[in-house]
């Protein structure tokens, strides 16, 4: 199979208490009818409110409990790949993401570097 890149990201990253929850699941509950659009809202990435993004960022679990570095590593190379291998099969012209943790617990320019780079797995 041939990876397929999808041309651009949408990243929403909802402040608490601003509708983000109702946002995840309409995505998630629409996500076919979605990607009929060319819109891909990744399972890959922890349906429905895409956890794994914060998790990918910090390197803590959503409770904030710091993961042991080895596990880190394996989570984020396990989810590059299941991105990388979404995109690919179904194919997208965008991709949606949407986390609320990204906005509480983000807090350093490497963590949003982190987010930038796995995007840039996926994007031309």
């Amino acid at each position: 199979m041939t990876a397929h890149r999808a041309e651009r990201a949408y990243l929403h990253i909802g402040s608490p208490k601003t509708a983000t929850s109702t946002i995840q699941r309409f995505l998630f509950h629409n996500a076919d009818a979605l990607l009929k659009q060319g819109y891909l809202f990744p399972r890959s990435a922890g349906p429905p409110n895409q956890t794994f993004l914060a998790i990918y960022a910090t390197g803590a679990r959503v409770n904030a409990e710091r993961a042991r570095p080895a596990d880190v590593a394996r989570m984020r190379g396990g989810f590059e790949a299941r991105l990388v291998e979404e995109v690919s099969l179904k194919r997208p012209t965008n991709l949606v993401f949407s986390n609320e943790h990204l906005f509480s617990r983000t807090k350093r320019p490497a963590q949003i570097a982190r987010i930038r780079e796995l995007l840039a797995l996926a994007l031309f």
